[in-house]
């Protein structure tokens, strides 16, 4: 299909990516044109406005950091309405404020054009990956028609209803999101200081009736590690906080909870996280309790993150990427040098000196000392905890001049 595509930042740019991967014809624009360097590089044809973005391509997407940029965009000097015929199918994949997309559905609409509001939530991993979640709201048609494009970016394209529906979904997920992050944040803080460690405690967690994604996943990747480079800025995750109260507010729900997660992240913004990640708000808690929330050395927790970062391809008499015959169970959860890029760039310092297998143990291998051939399964002795913690380990990852697990 031929695309046209307007915002090219964190999220922006790698779901444009995927689209193009995916066989799309791309004219893209942004406030700054270095931010769509890449894509112009795979292909993609620059437009110096929204405007000009649309041409006569069959969708336009946006991709911006909220409703206001949106309306600027959408129904600005230059923007895509001007642009538009009743060929053209708009659609915004921005976070938005239900009542801010019917009304600009309205507009559109007045001229014959469709409208669609599909927000993402995965961040920029699941943008990377083109493993978001997608949620659509607007006519169930035009969606079917516009269902190839977001395919490109997401494994879960949902029809949500009619238009702002899929508005409403991600409101109510980010909500859920960023209050279980500040609630995670006393729990976990009440745990250490209570005398548990905390890898422990986060696993325990995890594999409870507590455990989500925010504790398994994003915690493991920024707050455990000190790491607030944005996925998810933390003014970005105020404003889809503030999106929720104003929708309850409009609809005369009660949000008592979502009040107080409010002003949590209003405090951070206060304190000048805003471009930090929003793991940067449990920053606060940790100030309050005098506990922070590190992890130190390496502990189910975090071996299960490298592990699902890590995509496994196991190898069989020395060809990457094929599975042993005879063990194939046992290939399930290892991990293999075959790894996406986004595994290492994610986390930066390789090699993790925690990763070194301790003096006096022995990582077995087979005679090649890189593939499975009879469908051994391979014990972990690093040392670092008893081998009932841990998957069985591909020794193609294991550099043994380098005494490291490296990624590639």
């Amino acid at each position: 299909m031929k695309l046209g595509y307007i915002g090219t930042g964190n999220m922006g740019n790698p779901m444009a990516v995927n689209m193009i991967k995916a066989g799309h014809q791309l004219t893209v624009h942004d406030l700054r044109r270095e931010a769509a360097t890449n894509l112009l590089e795979m292909g993609a044809q620059w437009a110096d406005s929204p405007k000009a973005a649309v041409g006569d391509n069959e969708v336009v997407f946006t991709s911006l950091p909220g409703p206001r940029d949106v309306e600027a965009v959408a129904l600005g000097e230059d923007g895509v309405l001007e642009g538009s015929s009743s060929q053209t199918i708009y659609v915004d994949l921005s976070t938005n404020s239900p009542t801010a997309i019917r009304s600009i559905h309205q507009t559109f609409a007045a001229r014959g054009i469709p409208v669609l509001d599909a927000p993402v939530s995965g961040g920029v991993y699941g943008a990377a990956a083109g493993t978001l979640a997608v949620m659509v709201g607007g006519d169930e048609a035009v969606f079917r028609k516009v269902k190839p494009a977001l395919d490109a970016i997401g494994t879960h394209v949902v029809y949500c209803g009619p238009i702002g529906s899929g508005a409403v979904c991600k409101i109510c997920n980010n909500l859920l999101s960023m209050g279980t992050g500040v609630l995670l944040a006393e729990a976990l803080t009440l745990g250490v200081k209570a005398g548990v460690d905390l890898d422990v405690l986060a696993d325990v967690i995890n594999n409870s009736s507590g455990g989500c994604k925010r504790l398994s996943e994003k915690f493991p990747r920024f707050l455990f590690q000190g790491n607030f480079e944005p996925g998810f800025a933390t003014a970005l995750a105020a404003k889809d906080v503030r999106l929720a109260t104003d929708l309850g507010r409009e609809y005369g729900i009660p949000m008592e909870l979502s009040n107080l997660v409010d002003q949590r992240h209003v405090e951070a913004l206060l304190r000048g996280w805003g471009p930090e990640d929003s793991d940067a708000v449990a920053k606060l808690q940790e100030e309050k309790s005098g506990v922070q929330l590190r992890f130190e050395g390496m502990g189910p927790l975090r071996w299960n993150l490298l592990t699902s970062l890590a995509r496994p391809l196991p190898t069989t008499a020395g060809r990457p990427g094929t599975s042993c015959p005879r063990a194939a169970s046992t290939w399930q959860r290892t991990t293999c040098t075959k790894r996406r890029k986004r595994a290492g760039a994610r986390l930066p310092g390789w090699p993790r000196p925690w990763l070194k297998p301790r003096a006096g143990n022995t990582v077995p291998t087979t005679s090649s000392g890189r593939s499975c051939t009879g469908g051994s399964s391979y014990p972990v002795t690093t040392g670092l905890r008893s081998s009932k913690h841990w998957p069985t380990t591909c020794m193609g990852c294991f550099t043994p001049a380098s005494g490291f697990f490296t990624p590639t």
